[in-house]
């Protein structure tokens, strides 16, 4: 009888969870009142055991096997050879198709199992006559380990979550600490909307975090979707720990931004030579609104005090092809090995920059 793929039902909890693996016959403690004048199978020799053994398995009618990789029920006659015809999708032994009709399958189904906790509970006679049953049920989470997760995902979504905790649990994804971070978030979240509790908050594992900043810089857009699709920080919360943690550069050449630098290497104990140098890179020509200024424009950026303004300032722009195309980026660079060059100033760069200018904006940063 093969085992059911789709949802988990109390048949395959039978074939999961039953401590005994041979079915169908008188229960064990009669059998052994019958042969022993006694219910105490602990009192019983190694040989009276083994006789008692043999009596449940030969009153079988059926039992479990766990040793394939599909376990299954299987009639005490099954030869494991069935002639099939090649019309025949899932051929099943006739003497197995019986057991259908046994009233002890019925009654074993609806039976309530011990669970991994309850387990120790159970009478380690009923275990006795299939050791490797008795390994199996005890160690099932090496069980649950040595399944493929893309085979417990055609077993349905409760086998394949199973599987995911066994796996995760013995540290199989300790290498992908922000996939991690994502699960921890999703759930979190999952479990606040249910309980309806503000999302306000929530803690995000600190892999988490770096992951969804990096992909905000590439596309703001692109993190607002994987955030309104699974989890993760409002893109004004980000802002807020950049600003916080000092990781977001001050407008314009800003002495704020020494500061930062000055801290760094103060907590380096470096007190050695410095190298002040500017690079000019292309940017993406777009305008942009912020705090009052026009960003996007040649030069600084522009302020405007209200919308008629802004809308003239625009327009001026547009006409005078005076968009900014490219930044020079202001950095500090430590000769040593192992620090990195710390950049202290984006200024917007005019199309026809000369030696003058550049050395003015130099003298001002020195």
């Amino acid at each position: 009888m093969p085992r059911d793929t789709g949802k988990e039902t109390r048949l395959t909890e039978c074939i999961d969870n039953s401590p005994s693996t041979y079915h169908g016959g008188r229960p064990q403690h009669e059998i052994c009142l019958q042969l022993f004048n006694t219910t105490r199978e602990s009192s019983l020799s190694e040989t009276n055991k083994q006789l008692l053994q043999a009596t449940v398995v030969k009153e079988a009618t059926w039992e479990i096997q766990c040793h394939d990789v599909c376990p299954s029920i299987h009639s005490i006659k099954c030869s494991r050879c069935i002639p099939a015809r090649s019309n025949q999708k899932h051929p099943v032994f006739n003497h197995c198709l019986e057991v259908h009709k046994d009233g002890s399958l019925l009654a074993a189904v609806n039976m309530k199992y011990a669970d991994d906790d309850s387990i120790r509970f159970v009478r380690k006679d009923l275990m006795a006559a299939e050791p490797f049953q008795e390994k199996w049920r005890l160690s099932k989470q090496v069980n649950l380990l040595a399944k493929s997760l893309e085979r417990a995902t055609k077993q349905g979504d409760l086998n394949f979550w199973k599987v995911f905790a066994a796996q995760a649990e013995a540290g199989k994804f300790d290498d992908h600490e922000p996939f991690i971070g994502l699960v921890m978030a999703v759930a979190i979240q999952n479990e606040r909307e249910k309980l309806g509790k503000a999302l306000t908050g929530v803690p995000f594992a600190p892999e988490f975090d770096a992951f969804m900043m990096t992909l905000a810089a590439i596309s703001p857009g692109g993190a607002l979707f994987f955030r309104q699709t699974f989890a993760g920080r409002l893109l004004r919360s980000q802002r807020q720990i950049q600003a916080k943690n000092s990781l977001q550069l001050a407008d314009e050449l800003a002495l704020i931004n020494f500061k930062q630098v000055s801290s760094i290497l103060e907590a380096l104990n470096y007190t050695g030579p410095l190298a002040v140098s500017s690079d000019q890179t292309v940017c993406l020509k777009s305008l942009q609104a912020r705090n009052g200024f026009l960003v996007g424009a040649q030069g600084d950026d522009i302020k405007f005090d209200s919308e008629e303004d802004l809308k003239e300032i625009t327009e001026r722009i547009i006409m005078n092809k005076s968009f900014c195309s490219k930044l020079r980026a202001h950095t500090i660079q430590v000769p040593l090995p192992g620090i990195p060059t710390y950049v202290v100033a984006l200024l917007a760069s005019n199309d026809k920059e000369n030696a003058t200018k550049i050395i003015e904006t130099h003298q001002k940063v020195l």
